[in-house]
């Protein structure tokens, strides 16, 4: 659950931290996974929005710094 909030705020907000924090958590939850739980599917579903977010969240930030050259190479 933890992945899950910390994922989905980090990606609204666009904060890199509290994504990758949500990513920390979700790899938490599949280390300590036990064969008897039965929470499997929001466990996964935690560790792929974690995934998402963070792949996300460093395309958004690829795309900024190219922006951001194109802009002073026009300056120049």
């Amino acid at each position: 659950m933890g992945a899950l909030f910390s994922s989905f705020v980090g990606m609204t907000f666009k904060w890199k931290g509290l994504t990758w924090v949500g990513f920390v958590f979700a790899v938490a939850a599949l280390c300590n996974k036990r064969a008897h739980d039965a929470d499997t599917k929001q466990i996964i579903t935690g560790s792929v929005f974690a995934f998402s977010a963070l792949l996300i969240s460093a395309m958004h930030s690829w795309q900024g710094a190219k922006a951001r050259a194109l802009i002073t190479s026009d300056e120049l």
